[in-house]
């Protein structure tokens, strides 16, 4: 139901024919009936993150999706429907299904985890010993030979001085050197938060260090055990690949165009891009808002209406890192500006869908 309303909020909203009276009574009609008894919303939320599944920018399957959309709104009858270049991504990067993370001895618990995109991944399943990552040199070769193939686990993220900046990297470049299968790293609780970046990445510098990153309670009990004396065993089977770019990135676009004011724009947007972390399917962020502006743009042609301005609807893509999609948008359409009524944006992240909320003196 709260998809529904939020459908029908943003197609009254974006043709103008609101609750209070504005436009032909009969189109309102024809759109509530449209929305409440052959809503389709869900099919489309389902297809979008249950078949094409998370879309990282520059990764195939948000090109699939952009591609599946596309074809979504031609099929409604749209007009002006295209992919709009908007940059590159140097370097593309997908998750294989193998995605492991769990201890396996003196217990078996199994990892809530991710590791970021554009990061490197393991040869297979890599098992090897917990380590608590050493604070200084001293401890560091204190540690000797266990540290090779070990997996060491580091504190939450700190800010550090100067001074520690300097000791940090050089126990980390002894790390490397003692051949340590990699790292883990424990959220700040029990929150575990995929991000990453493609900047400064070319295809012939790629990173080869593994970081996995866990909740916090997963590092507690592994700390507890080696508190213990206990010999703890950890493996980890993160497939993460690196493709060739660049890989061009697109944002959607397609109209209803205006009857009286067809120069004049009023947007109805989401953005189709999502992270990508092991199990994350990109629904609340933003899987429901793309969906819902699919479904606006489906009702308004089902249901005959003819808006005096041209509604664009727009598929961001980018966003997760940085608004790149609707940021080029801006200059490459600088000229346009002036003529835009209205931008919808409904991107509540991965909070509660709540729907569009607006004023009289919003329309």
């Amino acid at each position: 139901m709260k998809r529904f309303v939020t459908a029908v909020w943003a197609v009254l909203l974006a043709s103008g024919l609101t609750a209070w009276g504005q436009g032909d009574p009969d189109v309102v009609a024809r759109i509530i009936d449209e929305g409440k008894n052959r809503n389709r919303v869900m099919e489309h939320l389902r297809y979008l993150t249950q078949v094409i599944g998370p879309r990282l920018t520059g990764s195939p399957n948000l090109q699939r999706a952009c591609e599946w959309t596309a074809a979504k709104f031609k099929e409604f009858g749209l007009q002006n429907v295209q992919l709009e270049q908007w940059g590159e991504v140097p370097v593309g990067f997908a998750r294989g299904p193998r995605q492991v993370a769990r201890m396996v001895s003196p217990e078996v618990r199994e990892f809530e985890f991710t590791t970021r995109a554009w990061s490197a991944g393991t040869t297979g399943l890599t098992r090897g010993r917990a380590v608590l990552a050493p604070k200084t040199m001293e401890t560091l070769e204190l540690l000797g030979p266990i540290l090779k193939d070990a997996w060491i686990l580091t504190g939450p993220r700190r800010r550090l001085s100067e001074e520690e900046r300097e000791v940090q990297a050089k126990i980390d470049e002894a790390l490397e050197e003692a051949g340590i299968a990699g790292r883990v790293v424990p959220s700040r609780n029990d929150l575990v938060r995929t991000g990453g970046s493609w900047r400064g990445l070319s295809y012939d510098n790629l990173p080869t260090g593994v970081t996995v990153y866990i909740r916090r309670s997963d590092s507690e009990a592994i700390i507890d055990q080696v508190a213990k004396g206990e010999d703890v065993i950890l493996e980890f089977d993160i497939e993460n690949h690196f493709l060739p770019g660049p890989v061009p990135v697109y944002n959607v676009i397609a109209e209803i165009p205006g009857t009286e004011m067809p120069d004049e724009v009023v947007i109805v947007s989401g953005h189709l891009d999502s992270w990508d972390g092991p199990g994350s399917q990109g629904t609340c962020d933003n899987g429901t808002g793309t969906m819902v502006a699919l479904e606006a743009a489906r009702i308004l042609m089902a249901s005959g209406a003819k808006p005096k301005r041209t509604i664009r609807f727009i598929m961001w893509t980018g966003e997760e890192q940085g608004l790149h999609g609707s940021r080029e948008y801006v200059k490459m359409h600088a000229d346009e500006l002036d003529k835009i009524s209205a931008v919808l944006v409904d991107d509540g992240g991965t909070n509660y869908s709540g729907g569009l909320q607006c004023i009289q003196s919003m329309v």
